[in-house]
């Protein structure tokens, strides 16, 4: 997965177009940031025009283990040229609504190209858990203040931000996730990862067999 990410990333380097990417959190998530950012050092010409972004965020201090963009941050080079845009963290002296209000209007007008989000085992993408999410929601950043796992306080990307990307990849791996994987493929509506897709293309992948 993280080759074919590779390449799309590299086919707008050489068309000298941006390309926007919002990476994960989760274990899956976690492991690919860091082969990114491993990719990104060893050959940082081929990256050139990336911008990194998150689908979701935990709001704690910004050097807080439980940050999503600490694993990626760390990893790279203090020399890299990619460009990273973090949701602003809770040890800025602002509440988690305003750090979704400046999140959203960083990335005004602009779409991802690839959107990657883990599936939790109860069919959660991004900070949208189950009947704690609406699909109405125009605005692309919604604060969270009551997630079901710790920490309660999130900013994450709206279902609409999600299905504005023009690839959505859904990740899911581990023998926790074969009931959710069966309900995700029966396309189950009370489950927000059955509601993500990309305007271009949709992919679930996984190490696991839904039969």
């Amino acid at each position: 997965m993280t080759d074919a990410l590779e390449v799309l990333i590299r086919e707008s380097s050489v068309s000298r177009r941006q390309f926007h990417l919002a990476l994960t959190g989760g274990e899956v998530g976690g492991l690919i940031a860091r082969e990114l950012a491993r990719r990104i050092d060893e050959s940082p010409a081929k990256f050139s025009g990336l911008h990194v972004w998150w689908s979701d965020e935990r709001f704690v201090p910004h050097d807080d283990y439980d940050r999503n963009a600490r694993v990626f941050v760390e990893a790279l080079n203090d020399e890299t040229s990619v460009h990273i845009h973090e949701s602003t963290a809770s040890d800025s002296n602002i509440d988690v609504e305003r750090s979704a209000r400046r999140y959203s209007a960083d990335m005004f007008a602009i779409e991802m190209d690839v959107t990657l989000l883990s599936v939790g085992t109860d069919g959660h993408v991004a900070s949208l858990f189950p009947g704690l999410w609406h699909n109405e929601e125009v605005d692309a950043v919604v604060a969270i203040h009551n997630a079901p796992k710790s920490p309660p306080q999130r900013v994450s990307f709206s279902m609409s931000k999600i299905n504005s990307s023009a690839r959505v990849w859904l990740l899911a791996s581990g023998i926790a996730k074969v009931p959710i994987v069966k309900r995700l493929v029966a396309l189950e509506a009370a489950i927000p990862a059955t509601h993500a897709f990309g305007r271009e293309e949709t992919i679930l992948f996984t190490d696991l067999r839904s039969d």
